[in-house]
């Protein structure tokens, strides 16, 4: 069974590039990346990752559910950010053995909270020789048929986007290997989040419905 799961995700990154998510950061006419610029950060507990967000809601804004339940002045969403990157690192790099993801060098790994179209879940940006993240602010309008939650989207998307952040760190130049970085990235969903189940969420149907056809 594992066997035809690994099949099947090869085959899923092979035909569907699920999200297209490996990006090379712009930069300017002096060099100089143009990452976006948020209103305020949290660096999360471990302190392996700073997450930048907005709090006001204008043209040029997308703050994330600002709602606080614990009263810490950190929106919850954030939070939940947060404690899942501390986990995909935790589970990467001290349990299995990966070298930590290269960053800027300026306290921790970026998570920049923006606002995409549904069906859009975040993606890995290349910057010189570190990476940073950008993911969307609440993962709603997702139809999921194993009914995540927003927040679950969220988790399966920071675990997928981290690893890629790994993978620069042992191979910088992306060339005809972004099958493997995005297959790799999807088996780490599972092991992350193992109820998640995203990568067999409609993703696949077109591959199961017609296995004969040619990919």
């Amino acid at each position: 069974m594992k066997n035809i799961l690994l099949v099947l995700i090869f085959l899923l990154s092979l035909s569907f590039a699920q999200r297209d998510c490996l990006k090379q950061a712009e930069m300017d006419v002096l060099g100089r990346s143009g990452r976006p610029e948020k209103e305020t950060f949290t660096i999360s507990p471990s302190g392996h990752f700073i997450i930048h967000y907005d709090t006001t809601d204008t043209d040029t804004t997308s703050p994330p559910n600002l709602t606080d339940n614990d009263g810490n002045r950190i929106p919850d969403y954030i939070d939940e950010v947060a404690i899942i990157a501390d986990s995909a690192h935790h589970v990467l790099v001290d349990i299995m053995g990966y070298t930590e993801a290269p960053f800027d060098g300026e306290g921790g790994y970026d998570i920049y909270i923006m606002s995409y179209a549904a069906g859009v879940y975040g993606y890995n940006y290349k910057d010189g020789s570190a990476s940073y993240i950008q993911i969307d602010n609440d993962y709603v309008g997702y139809n999921s048929k194993f009914d995540l939650t927003p927040i679950q989207i969220m988790q399966i998307t920071v675990g997928h986007e981290y690893f890629h952040g790994i993978q620069w760190g042992y191979e910088e130049n992306l060339g005809v290997n972004s099958y493997f970085y995005e297959m790799t990235s999807t088996w780490f969903e599972d092991i992350l989040i193992p109820d998640g189940n995203d990568y067999l969420d409609g993703w696949i149907d077109e591959l199961l419905n017609n296995p004969t056809e040619d990919f």
